[in-house]
């Protein structure tokens, strides 16, 4: 604690930093990095504001404070607000570039933690409530893509946002 005297807040990546590689995990290989736990608690009982990030586009806050609950943290995050992601900064860069009306291709991925399934299309709605401004489409056809395109050209807003 004495260490943190002054600190005013903290911003923490969460891959590598907080937890490490998943994918080991159904044998026994521990999710938190170590000593992370730890850290993340100390932060709260000190009242140390943190925020983590992730690269991530196939969650939001909710989805990372559902997956440190999967992991063992029954507190989760402390709340969805304490993570800032891949998919909050797609939202928030929609949010002020895309004008209403918008035609939105979303390449959208999920992820499914503690029950809770999150996805870059869901932290899009929660960012810019229901419903979202713009024409969103996470699936187009020939047809539809072709005439995108062509709307595209003609000078009309088209995004085409992936979310990984």
């Amino acid at each position: 604690p004495e260490a943190l005297r002054g600190v005013k807040a903290f911003i923490v990546d969460l891959d590598g930093t907080m937890y490490g590689d998943l994918s080991n995990r159904s044998r026994g290989v521990q999710a938190f990095v170590d000593g992370a736990v730890m850290f993340h608690n100390l932060l709260g009982d000190l009242h140390v504001p943190v925020v983590y990030l992730s690269d991530s586009g196939c969650k939001g806050g909710h989805g990372v404070d559902a997956k440190f609950r999967a992991l063992g943290l029954q507190s989760g995050l402390g709340g969805p607000n304490r993570a800032w992601t891949a998919a909050n900064g797609i939202a928030a860069l929609l949010g002020k570039s895309a004008p209403t009306g918008s035609l939105v291709y979303l390449l959208d991925s999920t992820s499914n933690f503690d029950g809770e399934t999150d996805s870059c299309l869901r932290v899009l709605q929660r960012s810019v409530g229901r419903p979202v401004p713009w024409d969103v489409k996470v699936m187009l056809s020939d047809r539809e893509a072709k005439e995108w395109a062509a709307r595209a050209a003609a000078g009309e807003p088209v995004f085409v946002v992936y979310c990984a």
